[in-house]
């Protein structure tokens, strides 16, 4: 009966039961709430079940985090506070990026992402995220750091890891050849390096940090393919001078390097006698460099001086013949030889390889243009003396399948696989790239130079005059539709 009463029930009734969230669409409260902080859209889940479940909707979408963005919060990203946010977000993100200037992580960090972002397919560390792992009393004994454009290698710079023994460097632009230099004189232990894809400017700091490391045993420097602006062949000399003192070395990798030539395999040959595995492809100079790439001299002296070579891999070779493949017909131990996509290379060289080295199982000749079939016929006449399991990849080569078919019959130790072509046709030594003709100075510019472009760049006045559109005057008037016109 009271007045009041009723009137409040009657401004109640007017109020509409609805809110901004069921106004909005998904995307527009998205995008508001990508202006909010993530700290405080997840204390703000409290305010309602309906925003809670907007928020925790709004977070789920997320798929890529940095905690760079954390940087203006009063409060300090620990490990903790990570630890709450990818248990929020974790879920959906696919890419995460601890890159702040400060660190106050520990080494529980790479658990908690592990258990919270199964879906990550990128996660990218700064040198205060790494520096946790390398204190000396951690256990790791293995560090790869892949792809990453933040790392200098500063993290390592102080630190005294006991049980390091491998360390590697794949893709990693800002690494600074100084900084890991100096670090390499805490690492003293170390028995694997792998400095791959790296700024072309640490390939003069790379014998210093050779000179620190007299027991490794495995070595990776491949894909140097950038020319160096300050190179001077001095910067070899020292290369050389470097690989004398790693006589523990068992593997090698060299390829796709283009400042490894004859005289430095000699060196290797010289000094690494424990030298098991060896890549050299796509070793190739570059025709401004005063010494030629790899060839049958470097080979030869590899194969005299490092009779333990159990696998080589001397694909993509410009300089490389036969006479340089004849000469792994010395190695006793040889299992495994890999030479893609050479075009000097015939069968004649692989067939005294088979017949020499009673311990070879695989051959890979893969886009060999001169191999034919007569080196299945070498290997049956090598599998009568020494019988062993034999694999034979010719895709690619001269060799006829039907021809392989009719005259060599099914052998129980001879795999020969002509289909499965595993050659990379544009690391070879003779590819031509058909974009820019030989006189080109592989400029872009070379291709506007050509007549037929004369009348494509003509006065725009020529191309569309008055009097031809006027055939299109009437069309409309009757319901017709001109024919599609593109104006450039």
């Amino acid at each position: 009966d009271n007045p009041e009463s009723k009137e409040e029930v009657k401004e109640s009734e007017m109020e509409p039961d609805y809110t901004i969230l069921d106004v909005l669409n998904r995307d527009c409260l998205a995008h508001i709430m990508s202006y909010v902080p993530i700290r405080d859209l997840i204390r703000s889940e409290r305010v309602s079940k309906t925003w809670q479940n907007m928020v925790r909707e709004y977070l789920a979408g997320i798929r890529m985090f940095k905690t760079s963005w954390w940087q203006h919060v009063p409060v300090m990203l620990t490990t903790a506070v990570l630890r709450r946010i990818v248990q929020r977000l974790g879920g959906g993100l696919a890419r995460l990026h601890i890159d702040h200037h400060w660190s106050a992580l520990n080494d529980r960090t790479a658990h908690i992402v592990g258990k919270f972002c199964p879906n990550l397919e990128e996660l990218k560390l700064t040198d205060s995220s790494l520096v946790h792992l390398v204190k000396s009393e951690s256990c790791i004994e293995s560090l790869t750091v892949a792809n990453n454009t933040h790392v200098t290698g500063l993290f390592l710079t102080g630190s005294n890891p006991q049980k390091l023994n491998s360390l590697a460097f794949y893709n990693c632009y800002s690494l600074q050849g100084t900084v890991l230099c100096a670090a390499i004189d805490t690492l003293p232990r170390l028995t694997c390096l792998k400095l791959d894809v790296c700024p072309h400017t640490m390939w003069k700091i790379i014998p210093m940090i050779l000179n620190k490391l007299p027991l490794l045993e495995e070595l990776s420097l491949s894909e140097y393919i950038s020319v160096d602006s300050c190179f001077s062949p001095q910067c070899n000399d020292s290369f050389c001078d470097a690989i004398g003192n790693l006589t523990e070395l068992k593997s090698l990798n060299l390829s796709r390097n283009i400042y490894i030539t004859n005289t430095v395999l000699k060196r290797v040959a010289q000094c690494c006698p424990k030298l098991e595995t060896l890549n050299i492809s796509s070793c190739n100079s570059r025709k401004i460099f005063p010494q030629p790439g790899v060839g049958d001299e470097g080979v030869s002296a590899v194969c005299r001086g490092c009779r333990g070579l159990s696998r080589l891999d001397v694909s993509y070779l410009g300089a490389l013949t036969d006479a340089g493949v004849r000469a792994a017909a010395g190695l006793p131990r040889l299992a495994r030889l890999t030479a893609r996509g050479n075009p000097a290379l015939s069968s004649a060289s692989l067939a005294a390889c088979l017949a020499a080295c009673p311990m070879l199982q695989e051959v890979d000749v893969c886009g060999c243009d001169g191999v034919s079939e007569e080196v299945v016929s070498g290997a049956v006449q090598a599998l009568l003396q020494r019988p062993r399991p034999l694999t034979l990849r010719l895709a690619g080569t001269a060799a006829s399948p039907v021809e392989l078919q009719q005259d060599y019959p099914t052998h129980k130790l001879l795999t020969v696989d002509v289909v499965d072509d595993r050659s990379n046709p544009h690391l070879r030594p003779d590819f031509v790239d058909t974009m820019f003709e030989h006189s080109s100075d592989d400029s872009l510019g070379d291709l506007y130079e050509n007549d037929d472009f004369d009348d494509f760049f003509g006065p725009d006045e020529d191309l569309f005059l008055d009097e031809d559109l006027d055939d299109f005057d009437g069309m409309y008037h009757y319901e017709l539709h001109a024919p599609d016109i593109i104006l450039l």
